[in-house]
């Protein structure tokens, strides 16, 4: 399947609250769902270190947030269960490729020198951490 890749609040146009259009499809590129679910997830639920998200989710139950979107979402048992292993495997090839693209320079050179792997490193981390906690929410 072709998915968005980059599925992030930005990329989301909202109408009176509600989510109407998504936008910015330059990373779209073959993928699986549950690959694009899990980068979904990473902006939405978030799966981030607290002090790297939106100042209003800071303290979200991410845990609770994953099962709620794993619900609507309709994920089955066997994909909740591989979730935070394919959120891992995201990590490690975003930081690779944000790196590489920012040797290249330009705009994902200004998004590194910002601090975007060392964002990455952190939700990493993060999830590391609360595997175990978020795990109890998924299965």
């Amino acid at each position: 399947m072709i998915g968005h890749c980059d599925l992030r609040p930005e990329n989301a146009i909202f109408r009176r609250g509600t989510a109407v259009a998504l936008i910015d499809f330059d990373q779209a590129r073959p993928t699986t769902r549950l690959f694009d679910v899990v980068t979904t997830l990473r902006h939405w639920a978030p799966i981030a270190d607290p002090v790297d998200r939106h100042p209003l989710l800071r303290e979200a139950d991410v845990g609770a947030r994953l099962r709620v979107f794993c619900d609507a979402y309709g994920l089955r048992s066997r994909d909740r269960r591989r979730l935070l292993e394919l959120g891992r495997l995201r990590f490690h090839r975003s930081y690779e490729v944000m790196r590489a693209r920012a040797e290249e320079g330009g705009a994902w050179a200004a998004m590194w020198a910002d601090g975007a792997g060392e964002r990455i490193r952190r939700a990493a981390a993060w999830l590391d951490v609360h595997e175990d906690e978020l795990h109890a929410h998924l299965v």
